[in-house]
């Protein structure tokens, strides 16, 4: 895996930091994000979906709002029978990921913030193989 100048690690949060990504909730959430990626939206290096947000770290094809609008979109559409109103807030956070290390940087955040929340088993996340 390596950085390209379009990279990015991207957060997004849910309403009021309402923990709706339960054990139901996060695998639709990890499959929207490996859908859009399967339709050539962004390349996914690494993504956790945890209780109350997630953090992907994307390569758009298109732009990152594009990228940031279908994944909040895509999930909450999937989800909004089971959790009704509105699911996100606002916006998102996007850092851009200028080179190698800051890409290793990103990918061990992720694969490190469950174990931060306590969550030690936690078993929605993704991380690409190397190579």
């Amino acid at each position: 895996m390596r950085a390209s100048v379009n990279t990015y690690l991207l957060t997004c949060v849910t309403q009021q930091r309402r923990a709706h990504f339960t054990l139901y909730a996060a695998p639709i959430a990890m499959d929207a994000l490996h859908y859009y990626a399967g339709k050539g939206h962004y390349d996914l290096h690494a993504a956790v979906i945890m209780p109350d947000h997630l953090h992907a770290l994307i390569t758009p094809i298109q732009a990152i709002e594009r990228c940031a609008g279908l994944i909040k979109g895509g999930i909450s559409f999937r989800l909004r029978k089971q959790i009704p109103g509105t699911f996100w807030q606002d916006g998102y956070d996007d850092r851009r990921i200028l080179d190698d290390q800051q890409f290793v940087t990103a990918v061990e955040y992720i694969r490190r913030n469950p174990e931060r929340r306590g969550l030690r088993d936690w078993e929605f996340m993704f991380v690409r193989p190397r190579g």
